[in-house]
């Protein structure tokens, strides 16, 4: 198999909506992840083409997944995305009328400890978004919570299990 280099693609702030490009989610890895600072997670996302257009990974109809720059408060999540807004490009070559699509991408937390609703959103030729190709992934980064203490419990305590204590003496016998 051979893995194709990911297109350059320019990054864009804003969008038309395609009247005849149309999806809908058929399948989602999360709704919601935690993670540590710095942790990455992958994540997939799958479309049923509803539309009358095909979607393909390269030009023309070339077909991306983004995040929503708003979304992400100003917090970088990427992890090997080809721009700064796109997570993802689609991973079929094409995908035509009533058949599957997927996107695959990771994310990586930001060093701040927060709660980031994140939406991605489906786009047609780098300028027009897709309707029904959405998702909204709620991450959760927060550090670990400590271990618990280690508290020594003593026979006869409160809290404490009953013990059987065995003993022996044993005489030393050596001149």
């Amino acid at each position: 198999q051979v893995i194709q280099e990911m297109p350059k693609l320019a990054a864009v702030t804003s969008y038309k909506t395609s009247t005849i490009a149309k999806a809908k989610l058929s399948l989602r890895s999360n709704s919601e992840i935690a993670l540590k600072p710095g942790e990455t997670a992958n994540i997939v996302a799958s479309f049923k083409n509803i539309g009358e257009r095909n979607w393909r990974n390269v030009a023309p109809s070339l077909t991306t997944f983004i995040v929503d720059a708003v979304s992400t408060n100003g917090k970088d999540f990427k992890e090997g995305w080809p721009n700064e807004t796109t997570v993802a490009v689609l991973s079929e070559s094409l995908v035509e009328k009533d058949q599957v699509g997927f996107f695959s991408f990771k994310i990586k937390a930001p060093q701040e400890t927060g709660t980031y609703n994140l939406i991605f959103k489906m786009v047609l030729n780098n300028d027009s978004l897709v309707p029904g190709g959405e998702i909204k992934l709620t991450v959760v980064v927060a550090e670990p919570p400590p271990p618990p203490p280690i508290v020594p419990v003593f026979a006869g305590q409160p809290g404490s299990r009953p013990m059987v204590v065995c003993a022996a003496a044993v005489e030393d016998t050596t001149p």
